[in-house]
């Protein structure tokens, strides 16, 4: 903790000096309520903005109910301004039953559903980790650290079949 108050760039990741320097790093616990909201936000956000549903009707009734099949309350509405359409905010348990029985296909194509699919439930098996004690620090993080590479990778375009061939972010 010294190093890091010191010279907070000594370690990857640390981008500002520590608010607490006096508490030691091996007495931290991670947030596991907010770490859920935020990823299964950016994950949601992310699988909506694959479909056309501010363009699709069919796409926004067949989210709604495929939502209504899961027991999730979701609407969309369009914002008189600016023509876009705007959903219902996800809370915690419905953002877990979401990332766990959603089902992808109904919305996407199979290759896509599959990726997003895979991150999905490594974000549920990591989430799920996290909260048992006796985890090992060295598999979660290198098991974290997977799973940021796979949900960092972005799409490549293989240029002989004109489709993208792996990533979840589009580029």
């Amino acid at each position: 903790m010294e190093i890091i108050r010191v010279n907070y760039q000594a370690y990857p990741g640390h981008k500002l000096q520590p608010l607490f320097p006096m508490i030691p790093l091996t007495h931290w616990i991670p947030d596991e309520l907010h770490l859920m909201l935020r990823i299964t936000d950016r994950l949601w956000v992310l699988m909506l903005s694959e479909t056309n549903y501010q363009s699709s009707e069919e796409t926004r009734e067949q989210i709604k109910k495929e939502m209504l099949r899961i027991g999730v309350h979701f609407q969309f509405w369009q914002n008189p301004d600016s023509k876009n359409w705007s959903y219902t905010s996800l809370m915690g348990e419905d953002k877990l039953k979401v990332l766990k029985n959603f089902n992808l296909e109904s919305v996407l194509p199979e290759n896509r559903s599959t990726i997003i699919h895979q991150l999905w439930n490594g974000f549920d098996n990591l989430y799920t980790v996290l909260q048992d004690p006796t985890t090992d620090p060295i598999a979660f993080k290198n098991q974290a650290k997977s799973w940021l590479t796979k949900f960092l990778t972005p799409s490549m375009e293989d240029p002989r079949k004109r489709n993208y061939v792996k990533g979840f972010i589009r580029k």
